[in-house]
Formats: C-alpha cells, sequence, structure tokens
C-alpha cells in the first residue's frame, strides 16, 4: 500500500490559514496516522507546515473515507497526521 498522489496546490489561496492539503492513500487509518508517515514525502521535496490540514483519503475495511487531520511536525522533524 502507498501513497497514490499529494495535492499541495493552493493557486489564488496565497495567505489563507490554514491550508489544506490533500493525500489520496490506499493505506488504512492505522497507517497514515503512523509516527513518520509522510516523512518519504518531505524527503522527495514537499514542504509540511503546523498551519496545514491533510484531507485525507483512506481505506476503512476496504471502504474508502475522507478524513481531517492535523499536521504534527516535532523537533526532530519527523511528520505525523493526527485525527482532527
Amino acid at each position: 500500500m502507498s501513497i497514490l498522489n499529494i495535492q499541495m496546490d493552493s493557486t489564488g489561496l496565497a495567505g489563507v490559514v490554514p491550508r489544506f492539503i490533500y493525500i489520496d492513500t490506499d493505506d488504512d487509518i492505522a497507517t497514515v496516522t503512523t509516527v513518520g508517515y509522510l516523512n518519504a514525502a518531505k524527503s522527495d521535496g514537499l514542504n509540511f507546515s503546523r498551519k496545514q490540514i491533510a484531507m485525507v483519503s483512506t481505506v476503512n475495511a476496504g471502504v474508502p473515507i475522507a478524513s481531517l487531520y492535523y499536521i504534527n511536525i516535532s523537533a526532530e522533524g519527523v511528520i505525523t497526521l493526527a485525527a482532527y
């Protein structure tokens, strides 16, 4: 399973806070909320901030659902999604 797409485009929304990001994944909720889940995306050059809220499409018992998550970033830079 994996992250299928991350959309951070905010064209026309300069200065709007919080900023929404959209994540499409075939992972389940337990995986999405694992500590460091977005660190690989960060390594690929995406910038995350505590001023973002993630709308995440996940799978729960085989059923796709969308949920909101806070972006948490530790002092060490580890990124975790926490239920909104």
